[in-house]
């Protein structure tokens, strides 16, 4: 049932987890200015701002009664930043090759999860009636029941 509900969430959070456990190199000239290290930190902070995003989304698709939108809320800030702290642990145990745990991303990822739930907060349902629209425009099914 997860996968069916959360599906786009759990690629992202797929996607994360390998493109975080991959080896690049750290040792070239561009990774050590100011530039690309700004750069890093919005890398972390987009992409979670968009699992957060795309999170809620899905537990508004599938979820019926609106007041449970601050327990669904709290959740997916706990899981995310949960996923978070626990990628950057696995960068510090399992990749030998340049990577490492870093406090640093870990802020940009939670300032890009608490970034994410105030912009669902604020755009949420317009957010759910564009992707409803270009979803119907495209598969002729609809998301949820009215």
């Amino acid at each position: 049932m997860i996968f069916k509900n959360f599906r786009f969430s759990l690629f992202i959070i797929l996607f994360i987890l390998i493109l975080s456990i991959l080896p690049y190199n750290r040792n070239s000239e561009k990774t050590t200015t100011i530039l690309f290290i700004a750069a890093d930190k919005l890398e972390h902070f987009i992409a979670y701002f968009v699992l957060s995003v795309v999170i809620l989304l899905e537990n508004k698709r599938i979820s019926s009664r609106s007041q449970k939108i601050k327990h669904d809320i709290l959740i997916t800030v706990l899981v995310t930043l949960f996923f978070g702290i626990l990628v950057e642990i696995l960068q510090k145990i399992i990749t030998v090759i340049h990577r490492s745990g870093n406090i640093r991303d870990v802020i940009a990822n939670s300032t890009g999860i608490i970034t994410g739930v105030i912009f669902f907060s604020i755009f949420g349902n317009s957010l759910n009636t564009i992707i409803e629209k270009v979803f119907t425009k495209y598969s002729g099914n609809k998301l949820r029941k009215e």
